[in-house]
C-alpha cells in the first residue's frame, strides 16, 4: 500500500501520523515545498514578544520525529503535477524532476493569503508569517518600519495590530465590515473589542474595502473604495484561499475554490482525498458547508482522511467555529453561531447577556431544548478563563444544554471552585430566562 501526502503543514503531518498508526505496513511518503514541517504562523509573534528565542523553533514537528515513525519526508520538494489517470505525481528535488506512484493520495497543500502574485518590490514591504523564511523576512521589515498598515479586522488582523502597537509602531487597521470581527461577534462584544483596540492606539477605519496595493520609494500605498492609505509596510489578514493550482482541471471544485469532497473526504477522483484548508466543513445547526481554515480543523480532517482511505468509515462531524482573540489583558472568545446567524437561519432561540467586573458573556440556546448554540465572551486573561473556554467549547461540540451546565456547575462551587462565580451567574441567568419564556413570560435579558 503506497500512500503519498502532498503538504507538510498541520493537516499533512496529522494525516501522515494517522496513516502510520492505521496501516503499519504501508509505505508513507510526504512531500513539502518548504524547509520545515507544521510551522506555526504565530512564531513571529512569539519571537517579537520574547516567548520564543528564534524562528527556527517555530516548527511544531521535526523531520526526525516523522522518520522515527517510518514516514519518508521530502522537504524542499515541491510537487509540480499530479497524473490522476496514472496515479503518479511529479516532484522537484535537488534540481531534478522525479516521479512517485501512489495507491492513495492525500492532498494537504493548505491555504495562502491574498494577494498571491507579488512583484519583488511588493514582497519587500509585505509582512507574511506562513513559513520560517517569510517570517524571517517579515521580522526585518517590521524592525525597519515606523508605520504599519493592517488590512483585515478579524482575529489575525486584530492581534497583529495590537502587537505592532506594543512594539512602538504607528498602526492603521482597515476593515470592510461595519466593525471589527463582525463575522464572529455580534455588535455588543465586537464594538467593545474595537474600542479597546482604539484605546491601545490603533487607528481603525471600518467600511473600507481593499482594492489595490502599490509600492514606491516612500513605502506602500493601499487603495480602498474611498481612501488611499500610506505606510512603510503592510500586513494582509484577509481572504485565506485554498492552494488548488495542482488540481484545477482534474478535480471538482466548489464555487469558492475549495475542493469538493464527500462526507469521508474523498474527492471526485478515486483514491484521492483532501483535507485541511482545501475543503469545506458542515457547520452549525443547519450543517451548511462552510470554509473554516483553522488549525484544529486541519488536524482533524487530516486524521479523518487517513482513516477513510480504504473504506468510508468515519464521516465528517458537524464542526464548530471556535476562536479566541487575546487583546491586552482580555480574551475575547466566540464559539458556535452568532445572533445574526441565528436570525438568518430563522431559529427560535433564547439569548442572554451578562456583565460583571471587566467581564461580558452572551449565550444563545435553542428556545425549546436549551441546547447551547453560541457563546461569546470577554474574559479576564487568567487561568479561570481557560477553564470556562474549554467547558463551553465542549458544550458546543457535545450539544449540551443550559440546564445541564447550570446543574453541573453547582458541583464545582465551594472552596476549590474551578470556575469564576460570574460564569455560574451567567449560566443560571440564561436557564432561568429560558424557563420564563417557555412559561409565557418575557424573561430577563432575552431577545
Amino acid at each position: 500500500m503506497r500512500i503519498v501526502i502532498i503538504g507538510g503543514s498541520f493537516a499533512g503531518v496529522a494525516a501522515a501520523l494517522a496513516c502510520r498508526e492505521e496501516y503499519p505496513e504501508a509505505e508513507v511518503k510526504l512531500f513539502e515545498a518548504g524547509e520545515e514541517l507544521a510551522f506555526s504562523p504565530n512564531s513571529l509573534r512569539e519571537v517579537l514578544t520574547g516567548r520564543l528565542a528564534d524562528l527556527s523553533q517555530g516548527a511544531t514537528a521535526s523531520l526526525d520525529q516523522l522518520q522515527e515513525q517510518r514516514i519518508d519526508c521530502h522537504l524542499q520538494a515541491p510537487v509540480q503535477a499530479i497524473q490522476v489517470e496514472d496515479r503518479t505525481i511529479t516532484y522537484q528535488e535537488a534540481g531534478k524532476a522525479s516521479h512517485q506512484a501512489y495507491d492513495y493520495l492525500i492532498l494537504a497543500m493548505g491555504s495562502q493569503v491574498y494577494p498571491k502574485d507579488l512583484s519583488l518590490d511588493q514582497a519587500q514591504r509585505l509582512i507574511r508569517t506562513k513559513d520560517c523564511a517569510t517570517s524571517r523576512q517579515s521580522q526585518a521589515i517590521i524592525s525597519q518600519a515606523d508605520h504599519i498598515l493592517v488590512v483585515g479586522g478579524g482575529p489575525i488582523g486584530i492581534e497583529a495590530a495590537s502587537l505592532y502597537c506594543q512594539l512602538g509602531k504607528q498602526v492603521t487597521l482597515i476593515e470592510a465590515g461595519p466593525y471589527l470581527a463582525y463575522k464572529l461577534f455580534d455588535p455588543g462584544l465586537g464594538k467593545r473589542l474595537q474600542d479597546q483596540l482604539i484605546q491601545l492606539g490603533v487607528q481603525v477605519h471600518c467600511q473600507s474595502t481593499y482594492q489595490s496595493f502599490e509600492t514606491d520609494a516612500s513605502g506602500v500605498k493601499v487603495k480602498t473604495q474611498g481612501e488611499t492609505y500610506r505606510a512603510d509596510a503592510v500586513h494582509f489578514a484577509i481572504n485565506l484561499a485554498p492552494r488548488t493550482d495542482l488540481v484545477q482541471d482534474q478535480l471538482t471544485l466548489n464555487p469558492d475554490g475549495t475542493i469538493w469532497v464527500d462526507a469521508y473526504l474523498q474527492t471526485s477522483a478515486p483514491g484521492i482525498f483532501a483535507c485541511g484548508d482545501l475543503v469545506r466543513l458542515p457547520f452549525g445547526p443547519d450543517q451548511s458547508q462552510t470554509y473554516l481554515p483553522l488549525v484544529g480543523h486541519a488536524k482533524q480532517t487530516g486524521r479523518l482522511a487517513a482513516l477513510n482511505l480504504n473504506a468510508p468509515r468515519y464521516p465528517l462531524p458537524t464542526s464548530q467555529r471556535i476562536e479566541a482573540v487575546t487583546l491586552d489583558h482580555k480574551i475575547y472568545f466566540t464559539g458556535g453561531i452568532s445572533q445574526a446567524e441565528a436570525d438568518y437561519q430563522d431559529l427560535a432561540y433564547c439569548l442572554t447577556r451578562y456583565e460583571g467586573d471587566g467581564l461580558a458573556i452572551q449565550i444563545i440556546s435553542a428556545e425549546s431544548s436549551g441546547k447551547i448554540l453560541g457563546f461569546q465572551a470577554c474574559l479576564p486573561n487568567r487561568a479561570t478563563s481557560q477553564a470556562v473556554l474549554s467547558l463551553m467549547a465542549t458544550a458546543l461540540q457535545a450539544g449540551l444544554t443550559d440546564q445541564f451546565l447550570s446543574l453541573q456547575a453547582n458541583l464545582y462551587q465551594g472552596r476549590q471552585a474551578l470556575f469564576d462565580p460570574d460564569y455560574f451567574q451567567a449560566i443560571h441567568q440564561h436557564w432561568r430566562t429560558r424557563r420564563r419564556i417557555l412559561d409565557g413570560g418575557e424573561g430577563d435579558h432575552a431577545d
